[in-house]
């Protein structure tokens, strides 16, 4: 039979290895964004046609929201289990291009908690169950 720390030991190693293969996924995906960004660079340095204009220009949709109306809009398209305050945080920097201060947002869950618009588990937010939804 094996001892706790055998467990560990092995559950340990086990953990390693696959931190170091996701490690390897990020390198490589490091790599492909630094080829973005110098395509991205190198269009900014080209006369573009109307078309890649219209497309380089296209307004951020969720540019110009709260973090309210983020944080709802969020939880009701992409976390509907709900999520951690910094998982959302994350969330608008990687798919929305919106960096928002964990200091300024954490005081917003609150008051929308304090609203009646959000529930809390533990530290996990998630979208009060039967309120009228926003976007109804």
């Amino acid at each position: 039979m094996a001892s706790v720390r055998q467990i560990l030991d092995s559950h340990e190693r086990d953990l390693l290895q696959r931190l170091d293969q996701l490690r390897a996924q990020v390198r490589e995906v490091e790599a492909e964004l630094g080829e973005v960004r110098g395509a991205k660079a190198g269009l900014s340095k080209q006369s573009s046609s109307a078309a890649d204009l219209a497309f380089v220009n296209k307004e951020n949709p969720y540019a110009r929201m709260t973090n309210k109306q983020l944080a709802l809009t969020a939880l009701k398209e992409h976390f509907p289990e709900g999520a951690l305050a910094s998982e959302l945080i994350d969330f608008f920097k990687t798919e929305w291009d919106r960096v928002i201060d964990r200091a300024t947002f954490s005081p917003q869950l609150s008051r929308l908690l304090q609203d009646g618009d959000l529930e809390k588990e533990g530290k996990v937010w998630k979208l009060k169950k039967n309120k009228p939804s926003v976007f109804d």
